[in-house]
């Protein structure tokens, strides 16, 4: 007990310390008196702990952060200026500069076929915004997108020089390459403590970044596997519980990662060699240029460990293992060099100070603290917090989205006396909204009875086990039924700010990676109306399943906008809602002509709603009457899921119509994010697959990308006879790898546009679920404060580096 108390005030005390700012808000302190300290405040806990060298950048936007301040790299990309931005008219007069910047590489040689182009800096040109007659040579004069301004708060800038890695010959150069190498600066850094103190200098070296690689490695179970066995090394005891206690961290999936980039694995870890080589197998030329991106600038696979600090602490890393589990167990028992090494790591604050034997002194940050609340508050009372902290200059930023419609309009009114930039959370690694249709719910239980299982599912409740009849579950008017049932409510209505609905599992800011390429279409949220076309089945007419025609969600968004706030009915109602209704309730009577004798419609519909207010309580309350009207026998039960017992019980389960299905993505790219839903055995989505040809469509492009797949996988000797769910289950598990092959090859060739419809063919198989984690910001980028004192370039892309953040010395106090 008395731990526990002990526990609970330490977690109080951060906030408990802000609460006197509240009577002081009126007068401007300064509490930070050295401006060379950025402190931040988190509304989460601390994750970065013990396992955190384990995880990968992807984990979390904290782990990212520290990392990229704190980790060895080879290139980064550089940010400079704050963007200067005219509020009144939404546009950017002058933008955060931006290129590739090399930090370790020395050099880069790519090899394209019996060629070998070098690329030795990272040399830029000059930026002029203001157009000249007679343009300078190696001046870049970006052009403006209007009147004196650009839309985006970011502009890369070239080089006019050829052997740059900022000229566009460099990325054109891996668009078709046998692999790359690369020489490392060793007289850039050397390895020091979390003091910045070093007994003797021992400089970064090629094998300093292949150990880092071969730890990545052993983090892939097989691969750890066999490194083990061929080197006669046995785990203890201790090791082996870790490794089971953190299954997912000691399973990631490195090796395919390298796989489907062809990468010469034995190549990359020769530490006999004086360079990093990434090149392929058996010397194939292949496009390069998104591998290159992805796991220098997005990973840490690359990041440096000081082989040999480790050679001599722990011996040969190929006669032991104990320096994967020990080394960098905490932040003192390991060594940085890079901008900035930690000093001090609690669960609620942790410490990074600047190594100044990296870099020499540029009115850059000394110190940079983050605060954590180990148990999140409401958001609200999190920004007026922060509000009047900032007021006092005890933190250097404040998020905008954060504060309460007063507090924004006293910003607004008075912009110019504030230090306002942009900012943006990035979305690319984990899902969207985790909770999905469920269309295979085998269990002994369930939260739907009969009647609903025979029209929603087209079986008998009793009929919903393994030993399920394929033809049975693939039935044109249970597709039917599904379709109406989950299109029916416009979530739109659920908002309650003026944001998108984003109906898909996809990170919205995952990359397009197609052979095409169109116009604005960089990130999957730049496809947001092509991804959200609902597939809504009306009817079964001459063996074809009748589709609404021309049907996209921003209907659903124009429908739910002309509709007076005060009528909520209305507005939950879907823009076809007419349509849907008497098609549905033909169904339902048709049913139970036949079945006079059965029960209702009755199901579950578990909504996840862990911190929803009173309005949207109220919202959710209007949704049983809608289903109603429909119909009476229509009875469905909404359950709000505020609690952990309740979402194991309706998502963990396979109980319900909804279930959970989690991933973390490593590219981060369209391809890869259609390949794991495909691969998901809890998805289903290869099983609907290899259903499709049971359903014949009006519209030929309903489903076509599924059905182009599927004669794809058939033309390559895959065929699909299981006669049950079982029989499925098994040929999947049999045949996986080969699927994944075949799948790798098949996404390489998909154009932009089939890139697009694939994934809205899988949005609208497991998608289509009520939820208030269905929203996407409309504002593409948010309003951040800071100190005056502070120029902070933006963040591209969810790269934040503070160590480009420059104090300026003229402003003595913040705001």
């Amino acid at each position: 007990m008395k731990n526990i108390k002990k526990i609970f005030l330490k977690l109080v005390l951060p906030l408990t310390t802000l609460a006197p700012l509240v009577a002081l808000s009126c007068e401007k302190n300064n509490f930070n008196q050295n401006k060379r300290v950025f402190i931040d405040y988190a509304n989460y806990a601390n994750d970065y702990n013990s396992l955190a060298t384990f995880q990968p950048n992807s984990a979390s936007d904290n782990i990212k952060k520290i990392n990229l301040m704190t980790e060895a790299k080879l290139l980064r990309i550089k940010t400079k200026e704050q963007p200067q931005i005219d509020f009144r008219d939404s546009i950017v007069i002058k933008p955060t500069e931006l290129n590739y910047q090399l930090e370790y590489a020395k050099s880069i040689q790519v090899k394209i076929g019996n060629e070998n182009k070098l690329f030795t800096t990272d040399e830029i040109d000059e930026v002029s915004y203001d157009l000249e007659d007679k343009p300078k040579p190696n001046v870049f004069y970006p052009k403006k997108d209007k009147g004196n301004g650009f839309n985006l708060p970011y502009l890369f800038i070239p080089s006019s020089k050829e052997n740059s890695i900022n000229h566009s010959n460099f990325l054109a150069s891996l668009n078709k390459s046998n692999g790359f190498s690369i020489t490392i600066d060793s007289t850039r850094g050397f390895w020091v403590d979390y003091k910045g103190n070093y007994t003797a200098k021992t400089f970064i070296s090629a094998n300093d970044f292949k150990l880092n690689i071969l730890k990545v490695a052993l983090l892939d179970q097989e691969f750890r596997d066999k490194w083990l066995d061929n080197h006669k090394l046995v785990l203890t005891d201790e090791q082996k519980l870790l490794i089971k206690q953190n299954q997912s961290l000691f399973n990631n999936n490195f090796i395919s990662y390298l796989n489907s980039y062809h990468i010469d694995l034995n190549k990359l870890l020769n530490f006999q060699s004086e360079t990093l080589d990434f090149y392929t197998i058996n010397d194939e030329q292949r496009d390069l240029s998104d591998f290159f991106k992805n796991i220098f600038l997005y990973t840490n696979y690359v990041d440096a460990m000081p082989y040999q600090y480790i050679q001599l602490k722990y011996g040969s890393v190929q006669n032991q293992i104990d320096w994967l589990f020990d080394y960098a167990s905490n932040y003192q028992n390991r060594l940085y060099s890079s901008y900035y090494f930690i000093s001090a790591n609690e669960s609620n604050e942790i410490n990074l100070v600047r190594n100044k034997d990296y870099r020499p002194p540029e009115n850059d940050l000394e110190k940079i603290t983050i605060k954590y609340n180990s148990i999140p508050i409401s958001t609200s009372t999190f920004g007026t917090q922060m509000y009047n902290a900032f007021s006092q200059n005890i933190v250097s930023s404040l998020n905008f989205n954060t504060l309460d419609v007063n507090q924004k309009q006293e910003i607004l009114t008075q912009y110019t006396q504030y230090n306002i930039s942009y900012s943006r959370e990035i979305k690319k690694y984990q899902p969207h909204n985790k909770i999905i249709n469920n269309l295979l719910p085998i269990a002994q239980e369930h939260y739907f009875n009969n009647t609903f299982s025979e029209l929603y599912y087209g079986v008998k409740l009793n009929e919903l086990n393994e030993q399920l009849s394929f033809d049975k579950i693939t039935n044109s008017n249970a597709l039917i039924f599904r379709s109406l049932i989950n299109n029916l409510i416009n979530q739109y209505g659920l908002i309650e700010k003026n944001d998108d609905i984003w109906l898909s599992q996809a990170p919205e800011d995952i990359n397009i990676l197609a052979t095409s390429s169109g116009i604005n279409y960089h990130f999957l949220r730049d496809a947001l109306i092509n991804i959200s076309k609902p597939y809504v089945a009306l009817e079964n007419n001459n063996n074809q399943i009748q589709i609404v025609k021309n049907n996209y969600q921003f209907k659903n968004k124009d429908y739910a906008n002309e509709i007076n706030n005060h009528n909520i009915s209305n507005k939950l109602r879907a823009h076809n809602y007419q349509i849907i209704q008497k098609h549905l309730n033909r169904i339902i009577e048709d049913y139970y002509q036949k079945n006079p004798n059965a029960e209702d419609i009755k199901f579950d519909i578990p909504i996840k709603a862990f911190a929803i207010n009173a309005n949207l309580r109220n919202i959710i309350e209007k949704i049983s009457s809608i289903f109603s009207q429909i119909n009476p026998h229509l009875k469905p039960n909404i359950v709000l899921i505020d609690n952990f017992d309740q979402y194991e019980e309706y998502f963990l389960k396979n109980k319900s119509i909804y279930k959970e299905n989690d991933f973390t993505l490593l590219k981060a790219n369209t391809q890869e994010f259609i390949l794991s839903e495909i691969l998901s055995e809890n998805t289903n989505i290869l099983f609907f697959i290899s259903s499709l040809d049971n359903y014949q469509f009006n519209d030929q492009q309903i489903f076509k990308e599924m059905k182009k797949y599927l004669a794809f996988l058939k033309t390559n000797n895959l065929n699909f006879n299981a006669k049950t769910i079982k029989e499925f289950s098994s040929f999947f598990k049999k045949n996986k790898q080969q699927i994944n092959n075949l799948t790798i090859n098949y996404l390489e060739k998909l154009k932009l546009e089939d890139n697009i419809n694939f994934i809205n063919d899988i949005n609208n198989t497991i998608s289509y679920v009520i939820s208030f984690e269905n929203q996407i910001a409309n504002e593409t980028f948010d309003k951040i404060i800071y100190q005056k004192f502070i120029k902070k370039p933006i963040a591209f892309d969810g790269l934040d580096y503070f160590q480009d953040i420059l104090v300026d010395p003229n402003n003595e106090k913040g705001i």
